[in-house]
Parts: C-alpha cells; structure tokens; sequence
C-alpha cells in the first residue's frame, strides 16, 4: 500500500478561535453542525468556503494553516462570514493568546489530499482519495 499526499495552498484567509458559549455558538455549543463534538483539531469554515456553496473544501478535509498547524474541518460560521476559519479553543486564556498572536493577521492555508493505491503483484488494484 502507498500512501501520496498531496498538498495544495488554497489562498491566504483571516483567521480567528472560538469557543463552546453560547454567545459565540448556537443553541447547541458542544456539538459541531456535522454532529460531532468540538475537539483541539477541529475548526469551523465560512460556507462560502464549502463544496456545496462553491468552495474548495469538504466535511472532513485536513488542512494545515500557517503557524497553526493540522486540523479537521468539523463545523460551519454564521453566513455572515466569507472567507473564515475559525479554531475551535477550550479556554477563555487561549482566547486571548490566540488573539494575542492572530488579530489582524491573515495566514495561508493548505489542503492536503491523501491518496492511498492498494498493489497487488506491483500492479495498482484500488485507487482512494480524499474526493472519494
């Protein structure tokens, strides 16, 4: 089995955290619009950014944002934002440090696209991607 990876940068976009209270979220604070619950590598993207809206990301995708790091998309911004990520923090004290070091700052982001060939006998058998 081999695995590719893909790396493409998607564009330069502002970026900021957010956390599970009910003046930052909705009426559900812990649950992400996929259902899961929040967790350190999750973020939430602007709908325009979304394949259903037109965007170059999915449910699921990882990205890797500059000085950040990897994480998952999980979630959705109010239709307000465009062009927006948005970290999910846990604490009031991350809040502000990542403020502290994001505010008014736009970073690059990159989506990464894994692709995994299953050989049989040195030939390829199955192809996956990140699309499938």
């Amino acid at each position: 089995m081999n695995l590719i990876l893909t790396i493409v940068l998607i564009g330069t976009m502002t970026i900021t955290s957010y956390r599970s209270i009910p003046s930052q979220t909705d009426d559900s604070p812990y649950t992400t619009s996929i259902g899961e619950r929040v967790h350190p590598h999750g973020i939430a993207v602007s709908r325009n950014l979304l394949k259903r809206w037109g965007g170059p990301f999915n449910y699921g995708d990882f990205v890797y944002i500059e000085g950040i790091g990897f994480k998952v998309i999980n979630d959705t911004m109010h239709e307000r934002y465009k062009d927006h990520i948005d970290v999910w923090v846990q604490t009031y004290a991350e809040e502000k440090e990542f403020d502290k070091n994001f505010r008014n700052r736009k970073v690059k982001i990159w989506l990464l696209m894994p692709k995994m060939e299953v050989l049989s006998n040195g030939k390829r058998v199955k192809k996956y991607t990140s699309n499938n």
